[in-house]
């Protein structure tokens, strides 16, 4: 299993948080990608999907509140998002920050994950 861990604020946009899960995977976000929340799709213009322009406290999501962020649309590659807790921002941070993680990540276009 392939995870990381990202500290991100609140106000950041799930277009922001595509590419912060980019960079967290080592790809250059080439692909579509689209986030689905509550059965809501958001994501890249080119498809039927809601702005993904939206800051993540409007998603309204708890602590343990879960999504999917799929990414190249064509094999999709499916990865769940969940929010751990809500923090304070720590002074002197930047943010987002990774703070932990595990396995490598699969290049980009390599053909999708392996069943």
């Amino acid at each position: 299993m392939v995870w990381r861990r990202v500290q991100v604020p609140s106000t950041m946009t799930l277009r922001e948080f595509h590419g912060v899960l980019q960079v967290a995977m080592g790809w250059a976000g080439i692909h579509l990608y689209q986030f689905i929340v509550h059965t809501v799709c958001y994501g890249s213009w080119e498809l039927t999907a809601e702005s993904a322009d939206i800051m993540r406290d409007a998603l309204k999501l708890r602590n343990g509140g879960r999504f999917l962020h799929e990414y190249d649309l064509k094999i999709p590659w499916e990865h769940e998002v969940r929010l751990e807790e809500r923090r304070s921002p720590k002074p002197r941070t930047r943010y987002p920050c990774c703070i932990g993680g595990d396995g490598n990540c699969p290049p980009e276009d390599s053909g999708g994950p392996e069943i």
